[in-house]
């Protein structure tokens, strides 16, 4: 057996010399016979010996077929018939492989961005292992620990409030005591200074636990990763990079084992660098993916956040700071981690005396799968994400049904070529085989064009989606899993509507010609109503979204956003505090005021639209606040000039000056929500509250009042805002955002604000640069690409369906060439034509554009959530939708109409 297997490849791989060797030995045997017959005196020895050798092709077909694959042979055959075909048909190849080839390109872009926010799991060994903890209770209030850090909410299946965080006594706790699961901590540092041979740059870090790469099971790209000995009081200080920041900051530098790597003004040695691909335990989200790793005992030193009490953060059991992750053990489950880690967390919470009973408060630990590490990108992406896989499934199933009305079409051009093979006793299994090898063939042609076409489509979507940084840490690029999803889509799509037409050109009928015509008519006009109730269900997403788009935008902003400039800088990462901190502000402020095209300068806490900002509450004074309730208000800590460098208009009062220093009296501009807040019926102006809480008994003057601006949320009421001078509050100075209006593009001051602040300190590097436009475009990122995806794909859909239209009402105008001429010899006029044909594409849209408003109504609801002032059943956005549509299938169906009008009768009449 494997001798002869050995003989059929060694033969494949020399056909021709032995085809050669063939037809020479054939000759040599007629030309022995024929010497023998001419010898015996046989008249026509060279017919004899033919007559008596037998069928030389028939041998030479039995011969081959022993040191052949004829199976292979006869696939090998249908491949190139298939290809001669399709080369002979440009036109056609060209249209059905594009149109398949836009429809698996946007779908294997929108499953890659998919398959590495929503699928990917983390790159560890055995990542079904890890499990999430969250403490959770059912109590709301008067809880008496910090929840600073916390990514807290409400657990929709217990209906508890959770927190992700934890005192690190409780983690010593879980540590030492958890027998189902090995427990690792973290807690992040947000925007560190980085200082590598004298280059200061901005990044993110991770504390970790001792145990943190080894329970997690990574290995070291480059020396070793931390360990429990690093994570002890007094030990050295060391620290790992990660395999990105070696390759940006350390320009991939073997030799860096060893250096001294400045974080926050604290020097660490620098011992190993992580794996490639290995970016920590969240993916570009909440937890940033960390560009160092030092231990939790490094926290005294980098001093990220502080307890409330008296004593250090290790000690404090009210304080909690950490996330906590476990690896369960073999056997154990996360229903049996959750409930031994529930019973050593409610005797902490007894023993610190924070409940007298902790199972009637149901305090508890929640275990979440970890597989794929702390939920970061998903729960924001995920809902568009999904909405844009449908939308891309329907353009492919306009792109298949417009394949399939060109294989219908394309098969009844060929019916006599059928016809004439299966007269010479062609099999229907072979004719079927060979129009499936045509349709696999368009699939491989369309796939490969369309994974291609996938490459620079998920570059412009993730661009789209995600700021650069998040994009680069996400490292989306297709792989194994995308490239099968790409060719299984293909393939089904090939096989779905790739053998209809293929069994309907092989399919032997004894019905009459006329019955045969009808039914491919109605198959294809079927399809024809498919492509346009489609493209009506896109087109009218799209409208939706673009009227979104378009009410976000007309949306008061309260603010002028045009040529501001923002950006970042936090000296208390380098050790400053109190005055020297305050000094630096005011000569950084003085200094960037004289940079060339610089209007004016402010800074705040945090940025307007940032999504981000602080709130608080405040008592008025007075007979009229007596026993009012306090009042909730988000307030900005602003230095002077912030109003005229946001364009904030002061209808009256005044704003933040110059004089409004520290020492002076505490003064606060409101806002018009504020200000009706806390005099409905009067003017707020001079006015005094005082806040709350831990700041009780600073009293401020209200000064002026401005004009709203909304928050990060417009679909949520504005919220009342207070304004109060930055070295008026009770609080640390801390960082600053900057504001700079300027008579210029923007960007075009950036390199000298980097130099203004190089100036001041050489190790304080500026960041988040970017202009106040683009920070309120951020804010509409979503809708954005979802109007314009929705838009790009409508539209792919109206070409796709314009194309089908265009090709079925040509067909049938060419069929039903001898009855025009008739009707136009009877007298019939060009008009009486062009209406006899576009009747039929004006049936078809009507019954099209039906379809498509009914399923436009019946899915709704799933846009419903992602639109502003807009409803889903807009009847504009639909009737917009079936208009454009109405006028496409018009002018699909125009030319054909044009062509039928000028026919001539006597050539029409002997048209067969």
């Amino acid at each position: 057996m494997f001798s002869q297997l050995r003989l059929r490849i060694q033969a494949a791989l020399h056909r021709r010399h032995l085809e050669r060797d063939l037809e020479e030995e054939v000759a040599y045997h007629l030309q022995r016979r024929a010497d023998s017959l001419r010898e015996a005196g046989d008249p026509d020895p060279e017919h004899a010996a033919l007559r008596r050798f037998g069928n030389p092709a028939s041998l030479r077909e039995n011969l081959r077929d022993q040191w052949t694959f004829p199976r292979l042979e006869s696939v090998w055959q249908d491949t190139r018939y298939a290809a001669r075909l399709l080369r002979n048909s440009p036109g056609f190849t060209a249209v059905a492989v594009l149109s398949l080839a836009l429809g698996i390109g946007a779908n294997t872009s929108i499953f890659t961005v998919i398959d590495a926010i929503l699928l990917k799991t983390l790159p560890v060994p055995e990542p079904s292992q890890l499990v999430i903890l969250r403490n959770a209770t059912k109590i709301e209030k008067d809880l008496r620990w910090s929840r600073t850090g916390s990514m807290g909410g409400l657990d929709k299946e217990s209906g508890l409030r959770t927190s992700s965080v934890f005192p690190y006594l409780a983690f010593q706790e879980l540590q030492a005591q958890l027998t189902s699961a090995s427990v690792f901590a973290f807690a992040s540092l947000f925007d560190i200074h980085t200082v590598v041979q004298g280059r200061a740059s901005m990044g993110s870090g991770h504390m970790v636990s001792g145990n943190y790469f080894q329970v997690l099971g990574v290995h070291p790209g480059l020396g070793r990763l931390l360990v429990e000995a690093d994570d002890r009081p007094g030990a050295p200080r060391a620290a790992v990079v990660s395999h990105r920041f070696w390759q940006t900051a350390l320009a991939s530098d073997p030799a860096v084992i060893g250096r001294t790597l400045g974080i926050n003004a604290v020097g660490f040695t620098i011992v190993g660098v992580t794996p490639p691909g290995f970016y920590g335990v969240s993916v570009g989200g909440f937890i940033s993916a960390p560009d160092v790793y030092v231990p939790l005992q490094a926290q005294p030193l980098l001093a990220p956040y502080t307890p409330h009490s008296s004593r250090s953060i290790f000690q404090a059991p009210d304080f909690l700071w950490l996330n906590i992750m476990a690896r369960t053990r073999p056997g154990a489950s996360r229903q049996s981690t959750a409930s031994e880690a529930t019973s050593l967390w409610r005797q902490f919470i007894l023993e610190q005396g924070f409940s007298k009973d902790p199972v009637r408060d149901d305090f508890r630990i929640i275990a979440l799968a970890g597989a794929q590490g702390i939920d970061s990108l998903r729960t924001k992406f995920e809902r568009p994400l999904l909405m844009l896989q449908v939308v891309v499934a329907l353009v492919l199933l306009i792109a298949c049904a417009n394949l399939a009305s060109l294989l219908l079409a394309r098969s009844e051009s060929r019916r006599r070529e059928i016809n004439v093979r299966l007269a010479l006793g062609a099999a229907r299994a072979r004719l079927f085989r060979q129009f499936l090898t045509e349709s696999l063939l368009l699939g491989a042609l369309a796939a490969s064009l369309g994974v291609l076409l996938a490459q620079w489509g998920t570059q412009v979507l993730v661009a789209a989606l995600f700021e650069r940084d998040v994009a680069l840490r996400l490292q989306i690029q297709p792989d194994l899993r995308v490239l099968l999803f790409s060719l299984t889509l293909s393939l089904l799509t090939v096989f779905l509507f790739g053998l209809a037409p293929a069994f309907r050109a092989t399919r032997t009928s004894l019905a009459p010609e006329l019955h045969r015509m009808a039914r491919t008519a109605f198959l294809s006009r079927a399809v024809i109503v498919t492509q346009v109730a489609l493209s009506l269900v896109l087109l009218a997403g799209a409208a939706l979204f673009l009227r979104t788009l378009q009410n976000l935008y007309s949306v008061q902003l309260g603010f002028n956003k045009e040529n501001v400039l923002i950006f970042a800088v936090d000296p208390t990462r380098n050790g400053m505090r109190d005055q020297q901190l305050v000094n630096f502000y005011e000569a950084l402020r003085a200094r960037l005021r004289v940079i060339p095209g610089v209007r004016s300068v402010s800074a705040s806490n945090e940025t307007l639209m940032s999504g981000w900002y602080s709130s608080s509450m405040i008592a008025m004074n007075g007979e009229s606040a007596a026993g009012s309730q306090p009042i909730s208000m988000r307030y900005l800590r602003v230095t002077p000039d912030f109003f005229e460098t946001m364009g904030i208009p002061l209808p009256s009062g005044r704003g933040i000056l110059e004089s409004d220093t520290a020492a002076a009296p505490s003064v606060a501009v409101l806002s018009e929500t504020a200000a009706r807040l806390v005099a409905p019926s009067g003017s707020p102006l001079g006015r005094s509250f005082q806040w709350t809480g831990k700041w009780r008994g600073k009293e401020v003057t209200v000064v002026g009042v401005a004009r709203d601006t909304r928050s990060h949320e417009l679909s949520q009421p504005v919220e009342p805002t207070l304004y109060v001078p930055y070295l008026q509050g009770p609080w640390d100075v801390g960082r600053l955002q900057f504001e700079l209006r300027t008579a210029v593009p923007a960007r075009d001051v950036l390199p000298l604000v980097h130099q203004a602040v190089q100036a001041l300190d050489a190790n304080l590097p500026p960041y988040q640069f970017r202009t106040q436009s683009e920070q309120v475009d951020e804010r509409f990122a979503l809708q954005r690409v979802l109007a314009r995806a929705c838009t790009a794909f409508g539209l792919m859909a109206l070409l796709l369906a314009s194309i089908g239209i265009y090709g079925i009402i040509a067909h049938s105008t060419t069929r039903r060439t001898a009855e025009i001429g008739v009707r136009v010899a009877l007298g019939a006029r060009p008009a009486d034509v062009i209406w006899l044909v576009l009747r039929q594409a004006a049936f078809l849209a009507a019954l099209g554009i039906l379809a498509g408003l009914a399923l436009s109504l019946a899915s709704a609801r799933l846009i419903e959530a992602s639109l502003y002032q807009v409803k889903a059943t807009d009847p504009a956005a639909l009737a917009a939708a079936a208009a454009v549509l109405a006028l496409t299938v018009f002018a699909a169906g125009l030319l054909p109409a044009r062509r039928a009008a000028k026919v001539n009768p006597v050539a029409a009449l002997k048209y067969e």
